[in-house]
């Protein structure tokens, strides 16, 4: 009987399921790159990180279980081809063995006839044979055993495989699921990243508005302050001109009915030039005050060019309101202040008229009238503040008084 045939070593599978599973994987890493390059937003980084770390954890574990199923898959068909190998052996060796018993078959029948020449211990031994056969010592029932036993295995290891090709299925619609997944993300999160530029550039507008009305409402600020400023110093400057006119008003009166003619002229003279004399330093001051209060005004701008942003847009409208309302009220104090101070400028007439008249009635008949001795600078370095003020009033009154007079007196001596 001859030796079985050797085996053949078995084929290795192909690597298209590792390049197929490589290039999911790749296309995963690549999607859920490009997704965390677009990301702009800081806020959203960690998040972002901790998704890409779990998306990454999930393919190390798919790509184990990738490995683990493709080196099982290469275990199971070498198995299957050495299932193979052994079953076209088994075949071969079981055509030779019946090719062999047909052989010793024809020959046991064409030894028949000469089976009684045979010697008594070759018949005892073939009788022996005859009658105890070991089916273990027979090679055909050894490869038979053999064949069912690999029949086994290859049902097992089917079974095997069709489970791995469900797992495997199974695997790559998760890997699909969560494509879509980090697909889906990505647009969500250009979608919120659109709508957070809006945002931003709203609010940047809004930022500039605010800052806007900032600076207006500061301005606003500066520019009440000012004129409030102002207004105080003229109604004190209207008050003190107003007591002094009455004051002078009632100086005069008492010198020109309690002294001679000449000595009223040279009293009122001194008065007009003190007066003058008073008028430009007050004009002089203010002057002063004036030019004073712009440069803090120019201080106060440019200090406001470089504030910062305090207040919100509606706190800022709410409060620029405020103050246009102030500035109404201020408005309609000024104009009733104004009034006040006419009113009275026409009462002071009204009673120097009056005691003018009484004045001519108790008075001799006056000489021909004289040129008024007025301070050059009053018609020339005249402030426009001052052309309406108590001060033109006093200054006419003593030119009448004297014109009224009509004596020419010596100049005062400070004139000289």
């Amino acid at each position: 009987m001859d030796n079985p045939p050797n085996l053949s070593p078995p084929t290795m599978p192909g690597p298209g399921d590792q390049h197929s599973l490589d290039r999911e994987k790749s296309h995963l890493l690549t999607v859920i790159t490009e997704s965390s390059d677009d990301s702009a937003d800081p806020d959203e980084n960690g998040k972002d990180e901790r998704e890409k770390d779990e998306v990454q954890k999930q393919l190390e574990d798919m790509e184990k279980v990738s490995r683990q199923i493709i080196q099982e898959m290469s275990e199971l068909e070498m198995q299957l081809e050495i299932e193979k190998t052994c079953r076209v052996n088994a075949e071969v060796f079981a055509v030779k063995v019946n090719k062999e018993n047909k052989k010793l078959v024809r020959l046991s029948r064409a030894l028949q006839p000469m089976w009684d020449s045979l010697p008594d211990d070759i018949t005892k031994l073939g009788a022996e044979d005859k009658e105890t056969p070991n089916p273990t010592c027979n090679p055909e029932y050894q490869y038979q055993l053999q064949v069912k036993d690999l029949q086994e295995r290859i049902t097992l290891l089917l079974e095997e495989r069709r489970e791995l090709s469900s797992s495997l299925e199974t695997l790559q619609a998760r890997f699909t699921q969560l494509t879509e997944e980090v697909a889906r993300e990505r647009t969500e999160k250009i979608a919120l990243q659109k709508v957070q530029e809006r945002q931003s550039k709203a609010l940047k507008r809004i930022n500039t508005v605010s800052v806007l009305v900032t600076q207006d409402y500061q301005e606003l600020q500066q520019q009440l302050d000012l004129e409030q400023e102002l207004r105080q110093q003229a109604e004190t400057y209207a008050h003190q001109m107003l007591v002094r006119q009455r004051e002078a008003s009632r100086q005069s009166v008492i010198l020109l009915q309690n002294v001679l003619p000449s000595e009223q002229l040279l009293t009122a003279l001194e008065e007009v030039a003190s007066l003058n004399r008073c008028l430009e330093q007050e004009r002089h001051q203010h002057q002063q005050l004036v030019q004073e209060l712009k440069h803090r005004l120019e201080g106060s701008q440019a200090e406001s060019e470089v504030a910062r942003l305090t207040l919100a847009l509606s706190i800022a409208d709410e409060q620029k309101e405020d103050v246009e309302s102030r500035l109404a009220v201020a408005e309609t104090k000024s104009l009733e202040l104004e009034t006040e101070v006419q009113t009275l400028r026409m009462k002071l007439e009204a009673a120097d008229n009056t005691t003018h008249e009484e004045q001519q009635e108790g008075a001799p008949p006056p000489p021909p009238p004289l040129h008024p001795l007025p301070h050059p600078r009053l018609h020339t370095h005249q402030h426009p503040e001052c052309r309406s003020s108590p001060w033109q009033s006093c200054y006419a009154e003593g030119s009448r008084n004297a014109r009224k007079l009509g004596q020419r007196t010596r100049p005062p001596p400070w004139t000289a």
